[in-house]
Formats: C-alpha cells, sequence, structure tokens
C-alpha cells in the first residue's frame, strides 16, 4: 500500500540532498552514499533546472575544448573498471545492420576495427592496414595489412576476412544500412594474407574515408569464420560483435552492456580492465546517472537547446568538453513556384533570424551556419558570412520579384497570396520554437506562414510534405560524414524518382535547381578530385554557390558536448569518431 507521508518525506529528503550538492556542501559521492542509506530514488532533473538557472557565462568560461586528450596529475591506476552513459537505443551491435549509428557504434568503435582510422583532427591513421598505395589511374589500392592481429574468438586476421566483409556486405540477400564506399569496390585481391587489393569501378576521392571506421560509417572488418556461413547465420551468430579491437564484447545486462579488456591486442594491452556502457532512454536518466556516480563519462550531454550541459557542470569533479560537430540544422525550400526564384530564397533568408534562435531557442549551444560544411571540417570556408537578419532587404527582393503587399499587408504574386507551410517533426523538442520564430519573422514581411508538424515515419516517407506540390520549407538537421562530400544531397543524380525513393536531393523532385548543372559539375569533380588543395578549393566553391543561391536556408552548426570525471585520462572526444574510438588510450589516476 501506498504510504503518501513517507513518500513525501522521502521526496523532501532528497530535495534537500540535491540542494545541497548544487551548493557545494556534500561531495558527490558523499551524496550517493547518503541516498542509498535512505533507499532514495532522486528526481534531479527538476530540481537540477531549477536551481542552477541560467549560468550561460559560467558555462562558456568552464567547458574544455577537446583539442587533446585529458592527461590528470597523479598516478595512474591499472586495471580499473569504467562506466560510461550512452544515450538512445541500441537496436542491434551488429555494425552492418544498425540503424541508430550513435549508441550502436559509440560501443562498437571501441570493438571492431576498420583497415584505417580517424584521429581527432579528422586525419586518417593506420588501423589493420599499416599502409596503403593508390595507382596513378586512382582505380587500384593496396592495402598492407598489419601482422599479429587476432580477433577476439581467436582468429588471425588476413586479407581473406576484407575480401568476405565486401562480399556480404554488397549480398543483395543481407540487409546492409548502409554501404557506402562498399559499393565502389570492383573486385578484391588477396595474393597473400597480409595483402588485400582493392579495385574500384570509379575515381572516388572519399573512398578511403567511406573505408575507414569513423563518424556514420560501418567499414569495420568481421572475421571470415562468421562471414562464410552465409547472410542468414552471419545474421544469427553476429548478434555479438566478435572484433579485434582494444575490447572484446563480454555480455548483456539489461540495458548495460559489459566490455573487458583485450589482453591480445595488437596495440598493446588496454589500461582499463573493463568498461561497463549503461544505455540510458533520456539525457535526463543520464544526468541523473552522471549526478549520482552511477557513471563517471558520457558520450553527449544532451542536444542543442537542450544539452543538459549546464546542470553538468555543476558537478563536482566532472569536466565539460565542448567541440564544433557535423551536423547543420537548415530548412530546405522546395523546388515549386515562387521558391524557384532565387530571390525570393534569399528574401527568406534575410528574414531568418538565425541568430536569435541559436541565442534564444537553442541557449548559444550551437554556431549560425554559412553552408553545409562544419566548422571542424579542414574544407570549412572561414571567410563567408552568412546573410545578416534584414527584414528591409527581404521586402526589397520580394518588391523586385514582384511579389507585392496588398491592402491587407500580405504578399500577393498574380493575385495569389505566398502562402508557405514551415514543416517539422512532431518529436523535436527544438522545432516548435525554431520554426515559430521563423514564422513570425516571415510573418512581419506578409508571407503567410503556417507551421506544422508530423510524426518521423510520415513526414519522410510518401505522402510527407516533401512530396506535395505546395510551397514548403521543412526544417530538419543533417549530418555528414568524415569526408566533405555532400554529394547525396545536391547532386541530380540523386533526386528520387518517385515519392519515397532513394536519393537525398528532395527539394529537387519536382523542377531541379536553376544552378543544377553548376551543382552537378563541382560536386562531381570534388568526389572525384585526389589532390588535397584542388579538392578542398571545390568545396569551397560549392560553399560560395550555395549560399548565393540557397537551395536550403541553413540555420546553425551543433556544438558537441561530452563529460568525463577529472580522473579519467587519454579521453579524447571527436566529432569524427564514436565514443569508445581511443579507449584503449584512458586510464585513472588516484
Amino acid at each position: 500500500m501506498r504510504d503518501p507521508v513517507r513518500e513525501e518525506t522521502e521526496f523532501r529528503s532528497a530535495n534537500d540532498l540535491l540542494h545541497a550538492r548544487l551548493q557545494g556542501r556534500i561531495s558527490r559521492r558523499e551524496m550517493i552514499h547518503r541516498a542509498s542509506s535512505i533507499g532514495l530514488a532522486l528526481p534531479v532533473v527538476g530540481i537540477l533546472l531549477q536551481a542552477t538557472g541560467d549560468n550561460r557565462a559560467f558555462a562558456a568560461e568552464t567547458t574544455i575544448p577537446a583539442t587533446k586528450r585529458s592527461k590528470p596529475d597523479g598516478e595512474t591506476k591499472r586495471g580499473e573498471t569504467l562506466n560510461v552513459g550512452v544515450v538512445g537505443v541500441i537496436d542491434s551491435l551488429n555494425p552492418y545492420l544498425t540503424s541508430l549509428f550513435g549508441p550502436s557504434f559509440d560501443i562498437l568503435a571501441g570493438v571492431m576495427e576498420g583497415l584505417l582510422s580517424f584521429d581527432s583532427n579528422q586525419q586518417l591513421q593506420p588501423a589493420l592496414a599499416e599502409s596503403y598505395g593508390i595507382s596513378d589511374d586512382g582505380l587500384v589500392y593496396t592495402f598492407n595489412l598489419r601482422e599479429g592481429v587476432k580477433f577476439h574468438n581467436g582468429d588471425a586476421f588476413t586479407s581473406e576476412d576484407v575480401l568476405k566483409t565486401w562480399e556480404m556486405l554488397v549480398n543483395e540477400d543481407f540487409p546492409a544500412r548502409q554501404r557506402l564506399g562498399w559499393e565502389k569496390i570492383k573486385s578484391i585481391e588477396t595474393p597473400n594474407a597480409r595483402t588485400a587489393i582493392v579495385t574500384t569501378s570509379e575515381i572516388y576521392a572519399p573512398f578511403l574515408s567511406n573505408m575507414s571506421a569513423g563518424a556514420f560509417n560501418n567499414a569495420v572488418i568481421s572475421p571470415k569464420s562468421l562471414l562464410e556461413k552465409g547472410p542468414g547465420r552471419f545474421i544469427r551468430d553476429s548478434a555479438d560483435p566478435v572484433g579485434t579491437g582494444a575490447f572484446q564484447f563480454v555480455e548483456r545486462r539489461g540495458n548495460q552492456i559489459v566490455l573487458e579488456s583485450f589482453t591480445g591486442y595488437w596495440g598493446g594491452k588496454p589500461n582499463l580492465a573493463q568498461i561497463i556502457v549503461t544505455v540510458y532512454e533520456t539525457y535526463a536518466a543520464q544526468l541523473e546517472g552522471l549526478l549520482v556516480g552511477e557513471v563517471d563519462l558520457i558520450a553527449h550531454t544532451g542536444v542543442p537547446g537542450d544539452s543538459k550541459m549546464r546542470d553538468v557542470l555543476e558537478i563536482e569533479g566532472i569536466n565539460v568538453y565542448e567541440y564544433p560537430g557535423l551536423t547543420w540544422g537548415h530548412l530546405d525550400l522546395k523546388q515549386v513556384d515562387l521558391l524557384r526564384d532565387s530571390r525570393v530564397r534569399q528574401a527568406l533568408d534575410y528574414a531568418t533570424p538565425r541568430k536569435r534562435i541559436v541565442d534564444e531557442v537553442l541557449l548559444g549551444e550551437a554556431i549560425p551556419a554559412v553552408s553545409d560544411q562544419s566548422p571542424g571540417s579542414w574544407v570549412f570556408d572561414d571567410e563567408l558570412n552568412a546573410r545578416s537578419f534584414k527584414p528591409e532587404r527581404s521586402a526589397e527582393l520580394l518588391d523586385d520579384a514582384g511579389i507585392k503587399l496588398n491592402d491587407d499587408g500580405w504578399r500577393e504574386y498574380n493575385g495569389e497570396l505566398f502562402r508557405i507551410e514551415l514543416w517539422g517533426e512532431a518529436s523535436d523538442p527544438q522545432a516548435p520554437g525554431i520554426l515559430n520564430e521563423i514564422a513570425a519573422s516571415w510573418t512581419e514581411i506578409g508571407v503567410v506562414a503556417t507551421v506544422k508538424f508530423e510524426k518521423r515515419d510520415i513526414l519522410w516517407g510518401p505522402t510527407g510534405y516533401q512530396f506535395t506540390d505546395r510551397m514548403t520549407a521543412g526544417y530538419y538537421r543533417w549530418s555528414n560524414v568524415n569526408d566533405p562530400d555532400n554529394m547525396f544531397y545536391w547532386h541530380s543524380s540523386q533526386i528520387p524518382t518517385s515519392p519515397g525513393g532513394p536519393g537525398g536531393n528532395i527539394p529537387a523532385f519536382f523542377n531541379e535547381y536553376s544552378f543544377q548543372d553548376q551543382i552537378d559539375d563541382l560536386t562531381s569533380r570534388a568526389a572525384a578530385e585526389t589532390d588535397v588543395d584542388t579538392r578542398k578549393a571545390l568545396y569551397v566553391e560549392i560553399q560560395a554557390l550555395l549560399l548565393k543561391e540557397v537551395p536550403v536556408i541553413f540555420l546553425f552548426w551543433d556544438k558537441n558536448f561530452s563529460a568525463a570525471a577529472a580522473k579519467i585520462g587519454g579521453f579524447w572526444p571527436s566529432v569524427f569518431n564514436y565514443l569508445l574510438w581511443n579507449a584503449g588510450d584512458w586510464y585513472m589516476v588516484e
């Protein structure tokens, strides 16, 4: 039977503990001890938000730029267990089947490896391949494989594992979630155990990036002994991942996944004995876990505008690391009716209060965006500037396009009101604030702007807004991969041929862009260019073209925040890698 008096007493006790913790009167560990001694489940989130208030200035001064590995003072402890938190759902730990790359690959990054990897500065590094060479015609890649590498099941790593991984991923009976890079391979020769000769079907500059373990890539190698069983058996037998990484999968315990150090790791025995990953459903639950000491390290504190970074900064002994993201929030502008006129698209851009959105809706946890390349990318053009918020300039451009104000203060063209629908995903907590800000601003210049929301599966399905013939602007966040190639979003070959069909250039479904030939040429040349300087120049040109033509309205780039206890060394959060990418280097100090 419920005891409301006891429950109220426990709630007040927890409340008092939390306020004492936030005022610095007790430590985090003492708080854990007191809470457990009175049997409390701490109601952290509401109290924290209430207690901390707006401390943006404090947060900006105390986050740590993630430019190098953490290096705490103190004597290194060996054989420790580290508790780590991630947020989301683990739909599969098979790297080729998971559709939820974030939480799954945060774990898999410490378990499985590719031929190459990325460091924290977007530079390719040797992994299972010690070196590689490229033929003069740019079609043949010769990978020299590392000796002495073992899979967690004891199998020796050879070139046959590379061949069989490719054969599985391009097998039509295997439901791979993505084949990026793998589908460019024409053949793989294995003249000996240490050599894999990969011939591609075309010159494709992103190939090495696509074939490297990193952000949004599944280019990891599995053992031949599992792969040669065929798609069905491989799916069944690889539910528990087998790789060559610094840590090996041990078991699942409810919402926890247990990894142990792999003593046979080619890179040397890891400092930590064990990593236990707790998978939380929400960032609020993860915050509670961090506060009470259930975990000491988390991949992300949250999302822009609801990052909970400020609350994490209040926790004693926890450092918050900040780094730029690869994700850009934007409005896609469907190429129909008045939106086909670049003057109209520029006008809407001038009337979009991106800085206010960043400051007030996202609480400064993002960067106003100019184009599709992140400030963290090596091709980012830092000389480009986004359009300022100038409603008066917007009005001039609309007048010039013949879209005039009527007697009621609304914009008309040939007797028809300029109506545009702004769409967002119903489950996105930031979408209402962002879209309502934009709609209010566009209304001020006389555009009839209405905000609509829909569930994810409908919004992005064949009956969603993108495939109606009405003028629309759709808000969502798009993430680039480690390579800057974004042909998927801009090239005419990526225009779907039917509603809901494959291809990312959906705004051009009804009509190609007026500059389609130009963007096709630039993206094609950039994807085929292997000279780094020439390639960067092409992407700089693409960014300038997108700024000029406004096929979409770029709103912001994410800032990322990770957190780790000050006693953890070797931690280096990176937008180019998943959480456990360098876990073999992690250690703890006294």
